[in-house]
C-alpha cells in the first residue's frame, strides 16, 4: 500500500520526507502476502503473489495496467477473498478476517480519488479515520455526552501529536478541505488513513 504526499504550496516540504516521518512515528506491523491466488471464474487474476512490507518503511507495488495491483490491494484489505494463500498482519493471519475488523487492527488504504467531505475541515476529515475506535453509543454522540466528548478529545490529541505534526499540516488543520489545492487535499486524505493506527489495538 503506497501513499503520496505532494508538495504543500503554502509550506514547502519534501513529500518523501513527510511520508518517512509518518512511517517512523506511527506504530506499525509487518504485512506479509504469502502465495496468494485470486480467481474470477475462469480468470486467474493473481497467481502465487508473495511479498513483505516491513513497518516504518514505504513499500510500493508497481506494474503495468492489468498486472493485478488493484486486485492485490483489494485482497489485502479484505474486499476480495483469495482462493489460496495467506495474508498476515504482524503475527496474525487475517486472510479470513472481515474488512471492518482489519480496520480495527490498523490496516487502512487510500484511493486515487480524494474522497473527502468537502464541508468539513482538515482535522474533522482526519478524525473520521478513527471512528471505528469510538465506543460511545449513538445517543451519547447525538447529545455529545461526556463519553463522546472524552473519546473525541483523546482522538484529537492523538491525531495532533502523531499525524498532523508529522504530515506538516498544522497550518491548515482548521481550514475547509474544499478551499485547499489538490496537493494539500491528498495530504489530508493520507492523514485520514494514518489515523486508523493512532488508537489502541483491539483486545
Amino acid at each position: 500500500m503506497s501513499a503520496t504526499v505532494p508538495f504543500a504550496s503554502e509550506r514547502p516540504a519534501s513529500p518523501v520526507g513527510a511520508v518517512a516521518r509518518v512511517a517512523a512515528a506511527l506504530p506499525g506491523l509487518a504485512l506479509a502476502v504469502d502465495g496468494v491466488d485470486l480467481r474470477f471464474g475462469g480468470i486467474h487474476a493473481l497467481r502465487g503473489v508473495s511479498f513483505e512490507a516491513a513497518p516504518a518503511q514505504v513499500t510500493a507495488v508497481i506494474g503495468p495496467n492489468g498486472a493485478g495491483k488493484t486486485s492485490v490491494f483489494n485482497t489485502i484489505s479484505g474486499f476480495y477473498r483469495p482462493a489460496s494463500g495467506r495474508i498476515r498482519l504482524g503475527d496474525e493471519d487475517i486472510t479470513r478476517v472481515p474488512v471492518h475488523a482489519r480496520a480495527a487492527r490498523g490496516l487502512a488504504r487510500t484511493f486515487q480519488n480524494i474522497a473527502l467531505f468537502r464541508g468539513l475541515t482538515v482535522l474533522e476529515n482526519i478524525k473520521l479515520g478513527g471512528h471505528h475506535t469510538m465506543s460511545a453509543g449513538v445517543l451519547s454522540a447525538l447529545v455529545y455526552g461526556a463519553k463522546a466528548r472524552t473519546e473525541e478529545n483523546a482522538l484529537r490529541a492523538e491525531i495532533e501529536r502523531r499525524v498532523i505534526e508529522f504530515l506538516q499540516i498544522d497550518h491548515i488543520r482548521h481550514r475547509p478541505v474544499d478551499a485547499l489545492p489538490y496537493g494539500l487535499q491528498k495530504r489530508s486524505r493520507c492523514g485520514r488513513a494514518c489515523c486508523c493506527s493512532t488508537s489502541r489495538s483491539p483486545e
